[in-house]
């Protein structure tokens, strides 16, 4: 059944509008607004009487973006000459858009934002596609200088990645927390009326407004587009961070000849379990330690001391997960699979893993509560 589409018009600043359509949202302006952006189409600094961000298929081409959003542009009467123009294959229905004042500026962000490609600063990366990008029009009403224009392309970029790092978005390419996506364009444009301001910076009341608009407006645009919520379910979190969780459990069932539980059966298990807070917390808390290892966050001697005390751990995780689960009788102990890569989070879920796939077999159901 097609979804019906709603059209959106609203007044952004006093000389701006924004227009949401299915193809595509036009920010029109009332007269030409200096305008500093990463854009496909008239990127750079100009003027422009529009900002456009066109939608596209997933499998778009690229061959020639700027031609594609010209004719875009001539067929909604726009003059392409006169547009700057952006390209995403997000939802326009999941556009995003946060206005608010300062002193004597007004300040509007519209975005719209997916992490398909989400990827850190850094990464090893082959391959330009569009599919899912964060794209942010900043509009201020205000006159700015041109390194005003630039400070404020830092602060609203920092804030951006702040909106990742708040939703835990990973990369898809290192796992590592991801600053963006490959393809994020962004655009700030001025009216060059009113007060002055040259300074924007996270410290000034420009920059400290255009951050909290564009965290507000990019986290609700991900979570629009990608239903990525921060209380997302723990495990749900623990793949995204790279975590081989099907894997791992077979491999564990296999290495404790557990052949009375399914792999489907065993994950099914833990996804219950981890929900409790008690497991959540542990979960969560295990992710970070071994993130931070990985980062070399922590002192290479309460690193070497976690390793050598790694039986004693494992013990003690297995102590906890019979109590917590109130598993009656005790069972052998399991032969522990660590990863490497995981090897805090790795123990505790084979300690989870054990105790509810015993606790399964001694005629529980397997949404982890007792059958009558």
């Amino acid at each position: 059944m097609d979804v019906v589409f709603m059209s959106l018009k609203v007044d952004l600043l006093k000389d701006a509008q924004l227009e949401v359509l299915r193809e595509l949202l036009i920010v029109r302006l009332n007269h030409p607004f200096k305008v500093l952006s990463s854009a496909v189409l008239n990127g750079g600094l100009t003027y422009a009487d529009a900002i456009v961000n066109v939608n596209v298929p997933k499998d778009y081409d690229h061959r020639d973006p700027k031609g594609y959003i010209a004719t875009v542009c001539l067929k909604k009467g726009l003059n392409p000459e006169k547009t700057v123009g952006l390209m995403t294959a997000v939802d326009m229905s999941n556009t995003s858009f946060k206005i608010g004042a300062c002193e004597d500026l007004k300040i509007a962000v519209v975005t719209t934002a997916g992490t398909s490609n989400a990827v850190a600063a850094g990464d090893r990366y082959s391959q330009q596609t569009l599919l899912n990008t964060v794209n942010i029009i900043a509009l201020v009403d205000g006159v700015l200088s041109d390194s005003c224009l630039v400070e404020l392309v830092k602060t609203i970029t920092e804030a951006k990645t702040l909106a990742f790092r708040e939703l835990d978005i990973r990369s898809k390419i290192s796992r590592k927390p991801a600053t963006g996506t490959s393809t994020d364009s962004i655009v700030i444009a001025v009216s060059q009326q009113g007060s002055f301001c040259e300074f924007a910076g996270t410290a000034t009341p420009l920059g400290q407004l255009a951050s909290t608009l564009t965290l507000e407006a990019v986290k609700e645009a991900v979570e629009k587009q990608d239903k990525i919520s921060p209380k997302r379910p723990v495990l749900k979190r623990l793949i995204e961070h790279g975590f081989p969780l099907s894997s791992f459990i077979e491999q564990s069932l296999q290495l404790n000849d557990r052949r009375r539980t399914t792999s489907s059966q065993a994950e099914k298990l833990l996804e219950v379990v981890c929900q409790e807070e008690e497991f959540a917390a542990m979960l969560l808390a295990s992710i970070r330690l071994d993130e931070d290892i990985a980062l070399g966050c922590v002192p290479d001697r309460v690193k070497d001391g976690l390793r050598r005390k790694a039986p004693s751990l494992i013990k003690a995780l297995n102590a906890f997960c019979l109590e917590a689960l109130k598993v009656k009788r005790q069972a052998k102990s399991s032969k522990i699979l660590v990863l490497d890569e995981y090897p805090f989070t790795s123990s505790f879920l084979q300690s989870v893993l054990h105790t509810v796939v015993l606790k399964k077999e001694e005629g529980l159901g397997e949404n982890g509560l007792e059958e009558a």
